[in-house]
């Protein structure tokens, strides 16, 4: 196949955040459609989002983030 370089490069990601309107109504809507939602929406240490984390399908990590 060739030569090549070897990429020491590593590229990752622990999850991903989306901005959303409201937290508890995306949770509750997830949680209608058997969404794998593992945390109720909570407030962060500076009162500043209103949060939580669900799965999608293929499994990736997402934090839904509304700010208040």
């Amino acid at each position: 196949l060739g030569e090549f370089e070897e990429d020491t490069t590593v590229v990752s990601f622990s999850h991903v955040a989306f901005t959303v309107p409201s937290a508890l109504e995306l949770h509750q809507k997830l949680v209608e459609n058997d969404i794998d939602v593992f945390s109720s929406p909570s407030i962060d240490s500076e009162c500043k989002h209103k949060l939580f984390f669900f799965r999608d399908p293929d499994g990736n990590l997402i934090e839904a983030v509304e700010k208040l």
